[in-house]
């Protein structure tokens, strides 16, 4: 299962949906764990977003956050920033109010970090950032 996560982590890293896509599905399929099934789905709706295709990347977000599994943060913010594009006015909001708030606990966790400086400053809803580290939860 890790391994399968890992290939669909490293291609929509490397920008390659044409491997990112079926390797997801394929570790959809071969989840073992509802955390297994949440990464999956955080992958593809990358995956997806990456390809320009923006209503199954807010599908695949939605599904990934829908169980409110843990997730490292980078994947958190890669999957609201798809959720602030969503058609649906009330999920985008509810999405950028979340962007937010991760922002501000990054902050108040880490105030003197140019990391939580530059974070705060350069993502914003609506921005395609696909910060994903990690192939586990």
């Amino acid at each position: 299962m890790q391994a399968l996560l890992h290939r669909a982590a490293s291609a929509v890293q490397a920008g390659q949906t044409h491997i990112a896509l079926p390797a997801g599905l394929d570790a959809l399929t071969a989840a073992e764990s509802p955390d297994d099934e949440a990464l999956a789905h955080a992958w593809l709706a990358q995956a997806h977003d990456r390809q320009g295709e923006p209503v199954e990347a807010v599908r695949h977000a939605r599904l990934a956050l829908a169980g409110q599994r843990p997730l490292e943060q980078g994947t958190t913010v890669a999957l609201l920033s798809i959720l602030t594009r969503s058609a649906d006015r009330q999920t985008a909001l509810d999405a950028a109010t979340a962007l937010v708030d991760v922002h501000r606990e990054l902050l108040r966790r880490r105030p003197d970090t140019p990391e939580a400086l530059r974070d705060l400053s350069t993502r914003s809803p609506g921005s395609n950032n696909s910060a994903a580290n990690s192939t586990r939860p």
